[in-house]
């Protein structure tokens, strides 16, 4: 029987070789092994279904009865890991502060376990009638982040 720290070292290893990142993992009753990775670039089915062949491979040497299921993130799951903020720069997010703030703007930035928003808005002007188009940033430090998604944007 396969030990959970060494099936994280198998998973780490066999996605390491292919530039991809765990984002979820978990083993559930009957050995219900589910794998969630992404690429930076984003993943293909192609290589999904290569990595789950590969680790299957490896676990029946291991004579372990499981069943795997290796899966990328949806679209408007929550970001959980940094490399999903790196992925996602450029992209419109909504994010829920510990505060429970929330902004919704472009991922301008990430570095330093810091993301920058950034967004436009209308504001009255500070002379005189009317509006102006503003833009406005916000730095969040990841660890003041409830929750982060990804908005779908049509275009």
């Amino acid at each position: 029987m396969i030990k959970e720290q060494e099936l994280i070292a198998l998973i780490k290893e066999e996605i390491a070789q292919r530039q991809c990142f765990m984002v979820h993992f978990s083993v559930g009753v009957d050995h219900n092994i589910r794998l969630v990775i992404d690429k930076i670039e984003g993943i293909k089915l192609k290589e999904l279904t290569e990595i789950s062949r590969a680790l299957e491979g490896k676990l029946i040497e291991d004579d372990v009865d499981f069943d795997l299921t290796v899966t990328s993130p949806g679209v408007g799951e929550p970001l959980q890991v940094k490399d999903q903020y790196v992925q996602n720069v450029g992209r419109k997010l909504k994010v829920v502060t510990q505060n429970e703030e929330e902004f919704e703007g472009r991922l301008v930035n990430f570095e330093n376990d810091v993301l920058t928003l950034e967004w436009k808005t209308r504001e009255p002007k500070p002379v005189g009638k009317g509006k102006r188009t503003v833009t406005k940033q916000q730095t969040i430090d990841l660890a003041n982040i409830t929750q982060a998604r990804v908005q779908v944007e049509f275009k």
